[in-house]
């Protein structure tokens, strides 16, 4: 047997869409892509993810409990956003150790509330529990009877565009680690902006044809559109 971090967490998911098969009538589009899409609950279909964030991996050195939950709000935007999708709302399940300070938690969810309003969302629920420090985010959002962008549509021909500035907040993190002064990575790095209002307009101008989440680096979001596209890359 293999352990999770020698298969590696995109053949992980891989293997979960062998074992779970989506039950619901109203599922448009499930496991394999950023979000899925739920059609029948709107006009144009609502967008769920889900992500999680924890203390190893995601509170760097001089990371505030507030950024920690703007970041935890912030992924799970970033999935929506992808889908060309209009955020709505945002559960959050946070577990904290019992021995945390109380101010922590609601740090936690000043962070949240703010990333929330920055997007045009709202918190509508959750759930708290002692545990090792982590956060659960659920994202919802709507496509306003646009198509949903997907991993699957790259056509040949097609150009590769990104949005933002590819590396900031992994210079960032090197900064961090060896005591460099680099203010405006840093900061990428600690409240990473969901490009909510870009995926909008790509969506609404019709000119994608395939989008998907940067989070993960370049090289592993073009292989993963060129695997679902059955297409390759010039970059």
């Amino acid at each position: 047997m293999a352990t999770l971090s020698a298969v590696g967490e995109r053949r992980l998911v891989e293997n979960i869409r062998n074992i779970v098969r989506s039950r619901s009538q109203n599922s448009a589009l499930g496991i394999g892509d950023d979000a899925a899409v739920l059609a029948g609950l709107s006009g144009g279909g609502t967008v769920v993810c889900t992500d999680v964030v924890t203390k190893d991996r995601h509170f760097p050195r001089g990371m505030t409990y507030e950024r920690f939950g703007w970041t935890a709000a912030a992924v799970n935007f970033s999935d929506i956003a992808s889908m060309g999708a209009r955020p709505i709302a945002f559960l959050s399940a946070v577990t904290m150790p019992g021995d945390s300070d109380e101010t922590w938690l609601y740090d936690i969810m000043s962070g949240i509330d703010q990333c929330c309003e920055f997007c045009g969302a709202g918190v509508v629920g959750g759930d708290t529990k002692f545990g090792p420090l982590a956060i659960a985010g659920t994202a919802i959002g709507d496509l306003e009877g646009r198509r949903a962008l997907v991993r699957s549509g790259a056509r040949p021909g097609d150009v590769v565009a990104v949005t933002g500035s590819l590396g900031r907040a992994a210079t960032g993190y090197l900064a961090i680690e060896n005591g460099m002064d680099a203010e405006d990575s840093i900061f990428a790095l600690m409240a990473p902006v969901p490009r909510v209002e870009e995926g909008r307009r790509i969506s609404e101008s019709g000119c994608a044809t395939s989008c998907i989440d940067l989070s993960d680096g370049l090289a592993a979001a073009a292989m993963e559109i060129c695997r679902q596209s059955h297409v390759g890359m010039d970059i």
